[in-house]
């Protein structure tokens, strides 16, 4: 296992809410930050969404929290360090999607989809309907009848960024402005946006949401519900 040339650039871990942590990284030569979260598990072990490598004192912090128990590898696009924390916690349980796993088994042994390995969890999966399986969405509680949403690239949470690679995002590919979904799930992947408006506008109305995350961007800690109506409304 060669874990230092998994390490790129990345933030401390961060707390979203209580029991539930983020890390803001990068990956070589992409304009696009990228986010793992991190939710304590009531066994006290981690649940850990779209594994970063973090350097020495990132990984000493990471299992100052809990011992990482479950890796999921939320699509085919997000499994580049998968396979080095397998190798370095080897009784971790990997899932990922059902439509992912034949993409995600190249490089990591795949123990069960999420739709049907999270019972122990205390994490709710929820599909996600005109995407076809494409990612889903965790529902993690993190108080007495609050929970947080983790989402994968269903929406992006990026501000305007300068430059040519800014320019493209903002302007071709519509990844920056706010909590948003980009043109890339509806044009290269055809989603149907109007079922998943209807979907993010059915979580936005549950009670107790109180935060949510993203693979792209800050996290959304405030007004939550309202900035996700917002968001679905856009679709």
């Amino acid at each position: 296992m060669n874990w230092s040339k998994h390490v790129f650039s990345h933030g401390a871990i961060t707390t979203v809410k209580p029991g539930l942590y983020q890390v803001q990284g990068t990956l070589g030569r992409s304009p696009l930050p990228r986010n793992m979260v991190v939710a304590t598990l009531p066994s006290g072990g981690l649940w850990i969404h779209s594994a970063i490598a973090l350097d020495p004192p990132g990984m000493t912090a990471l299992e100052h929290l809990g011992t990482p128990e479950v890796l999921v590898v939320p699509n085919a696009f997000h499994r580049a360090d998968a396979g080095v924390y397998k190798q370095r916690y080897p009784s971790l349980r990997v899932l990922c999607p059902r439509t992912a796993i034949p993409a995600v088994s190249k490089v990591v042994a795949v123990d069960a989809s999420c739709e049907e390995g999270m019972e122990e969890t205390g994490i709710t999966v929820h599909p996600v309907p005109g995407i076809g399986g494409a990612e889903v969405v965790f529902e993690v509680p993190v108080g007495d009848e609050q929970h947080a949403l983790v989402l994968n690239d269903l929406l992006f949470n990026l501000p305007h960024q300068s430059g040519a690679a800014g320019w493209v995002l903002r302007y071709i590919t519509a990844s920056t402005g706010g909590l948003k979904c980009t043109r890339v799930g509806p044009w290269v992947l055809r989603w149907d946006l109007a079922q998943v408006g209807d979907f993010l506008r059915q979580r936005s109305e549950a009670p107790g949401l109180v935060a949510l995350t993203v693979a792209h961007g800050d996290a959304v800690v405030t007004d939550t519900a309202e900035k996700l109506r917002s968001a679905s409304d856009s679709l």
